[in-house]
């Protein structure tokens, strides 16, 4: 008998619900022949039947589910990198905030006078959620295997295709975003044009930013420049790798494909708005899709004659700079 990880339970929820068309008890059946009757995907599915004959997205069981999906986009994208080393501005979904845009000052003064007083502004925003989804088409041979590994593959799969897109949108200073449906990147309306001399550029990137989030700002670089930064002296093995990042310029530094060859940003994560309201991975019912090609054409395509079943992936987040100058980008920085 196999056994099912609880981070993978959500994919197998999916998966089963997939090969039995949605026919819940069914689905608890293919999941028992599988993990046994006691099994954390199928004692949900008995739950759910038992209380409402139905999945519901807003289940604090299934939210819970979920998480494990959130965690791993989050480890794998920008957004998880930069909050692994500076904390994020995170800020309720839909909820009215302040956001501080001109601090408080101290002044020297001596003993028993008036205390000089410092303007302070503020302006109240709010972060819409917003979501990004994918569509992920599997053969049923595929999701009918009895394979530890499918349901860790599914969850891969999703996981990879939501940071992708976070990471697109996040990165692009072309990005500026559509109401309602993207955020823009941070670096929209806020990158310059490189020399491909490294250190003139990284100091036309810093000069502006601001005094107060200097020392925790994050470079994000492409880690194919990793290679060309090495060779050119502005690193090394042991401070800095494709994978993780490191160090670069006397800054903490992560590296995203996102980013476009030869650039360099800078960002600030403590002036970043962030709400993320989970991850959630359910059986589509999609029983026709359009499929296009590379030279723009499409055709719509039968999912049940071609043996294929689609599960749908879908992030809820979105994202703000919230002071001005505390992201920005420069292109063509490194020459490979």
């Amino acid at each position: 008998m196999l056994t099912l990880e609880t981070r993978n339970t959500l994919a197998a929820v999916a998966r089963a619900l997939a090969v039995s068309k949605g026919d819940m008890s069914a689905a608890r059946m293919f999941l028992a022949a599988q993990f046994g009757t006691h099994n954390p995907a199928g004692e949900y599915l008995a739950r759910a039947i038992t209380d409402t004959d139905a999945l519901n997205v807003n289940d604090e069981r299934l939210a819970g589910l979920g998480a494990y999906l959130a965690a791993q986009v989050s480890r794998l994208s920008v957004i998880g990198k930069l909050s692994a080393l500076a904390p994020l501005y995170r800020v309720p979904a839909d909820a009215p905030v302040l956001a501080q845009t001109l601090e408080a000052e101290a002044h020297w003064t001596q003993q028993a006078a008036p205390i000089r007083t410092s303007a302070q502004a503020f302006r109240p925003f709010r972060l819409q959620v917003l979501k990004t989804a994918a569509l992920l088409l599997y053969t049923l041979e595929f999701l009918r295997l009895l394979h530890p590994n499918v349901d860790a593959a599914i969850m891969r799969d999703a996981a990879n295709a939501l940071a992708r897109s976070v990471d697109a949108a996040f990165c692009d200073p072309l990005n500026e975003g559509t109401p309602g449906i993207e955020p823009a990147s941070p670096f929209a309306g806020n990158a310059i044009a490189g020399t491909g001399d490294i250190g003139r550029d990284l100091t036309a990137l810093l000069d502006g930013f601001p005094d107060d989030y200097a020392a925790g700002l994050v470079l994000i670089i492409n880690p194919l420049d990793v290679p060309a930064l090495i060779t050119l002296g502005y690193g090394r093995d042991a401070t800095l790798t494709a994978r993780d990042g490191g160090w670069f310029g006397g800054f903490m530094t992560i590296t995203s494909a996102g980013i476009a060859r030869g650039s360099i940003a800078a960002i600030a994560p403590g002036a970043l708005g962030y709400t993320e309201t989970g991850a959630f991975l359910e059986w589509s019912q999609h029983s026709t899709i359009e499929v296009t090609d590379d030279e723009g054409g499409s055709q719509i395509v039968s999912t049940w004659q071609q043996n294929l079943s689609a599960l749908r992936a879908i992030l809820y987040a979105n994202w703000q700079t919230l002071v001005p100058e505390t992201a920005r980008l420069v292109t063509n920085a490194i020459q490979a």
